[in-house]
């Protein structure tokens, strides 16, 4: 395994089982991103997280592949439900509400990255041009954010970086070339790269501030902890991307995905 997969995994995993930490040291589901609210209901889906999130971190560094894979898929399983069941409502219900596009976008990036982590763990190859697609339509949809709501997308920046409208359309920008590369799979190694360092970006310059200003504040953490996690699925992505010219010719490239 190369060691890039491990690092992606390992973070994946790590970012998964402290969202599932969130749930009990809050008392309640991530608002945000799994609005199960208070109940037994949110200690089943906290303790599934942690145990997932454990057995892939685990399976980077000489877990059982067996016990990785069917965690993988177990994450995937259990965002897609709650996608279905919570997130596709509230899009179809509140269409201009920006938490209601949010929330059930994360949900299916998450659900990407761990049909990525599957793949990693040795599931069949359809699984990373499928965690493509829904990665694609989810940038899409945080790009037409950064353009709706940007007022606000430039009002979270850090007050030391200067121009935060430019960043705020730059990095839109920059979802919309990384969904149209994933949708083409053309060039995704180098989408993917500079979409995880982005990730993993924020997650130091923007998240971990807000998260130690705000250490009581639930989605801080949950939203910080996204981050990391979208970092891990796209340097696992880029890990698992085969290595393409921009030259060689459609029909090959997809022999190779």
């Amino acid at each position: 395994m190369q060691p890039i997969i491990r690092v992606g995994r390992f973070i994946y995993g790590l970012a998964l089982l402290s969202i599932g930490v969130v749930h009990f040291a809050f008392g309640h589901s991530p608002s945000g991103l799994i609005p199960m609210g208070e109940g037994w209901v949110f200690y089943l889906d906290g303790a599934l997280l942690v145990i997932t999130g454990a057995v892939i971190a685990a399976g980077a560094f000489g877990g059982s592949v067996r016990a990785a894979n069917w965690a993988a898929f177990t994450a995937a399983g259990f965002f897609a439900l709650i996608y279905c069941c919570i997130g596709l409502p509230l899009e179809i219900m509140h269409p201009r509400d920006p938490a209601g596009w949010t929330g059930p976008a994360e949900l299916l990036c998450l659900c990407a990255g761990a049909l990525l982590m599957a793949r990693a763990a040795g599931a069949a190859p359809r699984w990373v041009s499928i965690s493509r697609y829904i990665l694609a339509a989810c940038l899409v949809v945080f790009g037409v954010q950064h353009f709706l709501y940007d007022d606000y997308c430039a009002s979270v920046i850090p007050t030391w970086i200067p121009w935060p409208y430019f960043w705020t359309y730059f990095v839109a920008i920059a979802y919309f070339a990384t969904s149209i590369s994933l949708i083409l799979n053309v060039l995704v190694r180098l989408s993917a790269l500079l979409a995880s360092i982005m990730f993993f970006t924020w997650v130091v310059i923007l998240h971990e501030p807000l998260v130690a200003s705000h250490v009581h504040v639930e989605p801080q953490w949950t939203s910080g902890l996204n981050c990391l996690a979208m970092g891990a699925i796209f340097l696992t992505l880029y890990a698992l991307s085969p290595r393409v010219k921009p030259w060689v010719s459609k029909p090959a490239t997809q022999q190779l995905a």
